[in-house]
């Protein structure tokens, strides 16, 4: 399913059976983080449906009481992933969005560099779009952002400096 959400194809009927049965199964403790995340992702990049079973399974499997360090094992893309396909399919899911907030801020500065800046605004974004306020994580991304921002300043300056000095060096020597 995700290469056709990928290449934009539409295929209904493949969607729901893929869903159905994912949604059949007793849990879904054998899919990878990275197959969850891009399972969800496919299904509400392409906006396919049943979404809603499928969602609330998948947000299941990750708060489940038996796996509670399960969230630990889904990386910046996986947290990512599930965060913006919740969001952009209008699924509201507090408690995974909790979860996953308090992940990001455990995980600290360096954690968020780990995500970059396109998932940190990815996350801003589905938290944004789904009205989940989390006052850590808000504080967070905004020192990332801001510190971002600094550092990209310093590098234009540096950027500017460079080709300053390599015209005034290209000057002398003609």
């Amino acid at each position: 399913v995700w290469a056709f959400a990928k290449a934009e194809e539409s295929h209904p009927r493949l969607f729901e059976e893929v869903a159905g049965r994912i949604v059949a199964l007793d849990d879904l403790r054998s899919f990878e983080p990275a197959e969850l995340s891009n399972l969800l992702w496919a299904y509400a990049w392409a906006e396919e449906l049943p979404r809603p079973r499928l969602f609330e399974k998948a947000a299941n499997r990750m708060l489940a009481a038996e796996l509670e360090d399960d969230l630990n094992s889904f990386g910046p893309q996986d947290l990512t992933n599930v965060v913006w396909a919740f969001a952009r399919a209008g699924e509201s899911h507090p408690r995974l969005f909790e979860r996953v907030a308090d992940r990001v801020v455990e995980l600290g500065e360096d954690g968020l560099h780990a995500f970059g800046t396109h998932n940190c605004s990815q996350i801003s974004w589905a938290f944004e779009s789904s009205e989940f306020v989390h006052a850590r994580l808000t504080e967070k991304l905004a020192a990332y952002v801001d510190e971002q921002m600094m550092d990209a300043e310093t590098s234009e300056e540096e950027s500017r400096d460079v080709s300053e000095n390599s015209n005034s060096l290209s000057a002398q020597s003609g």
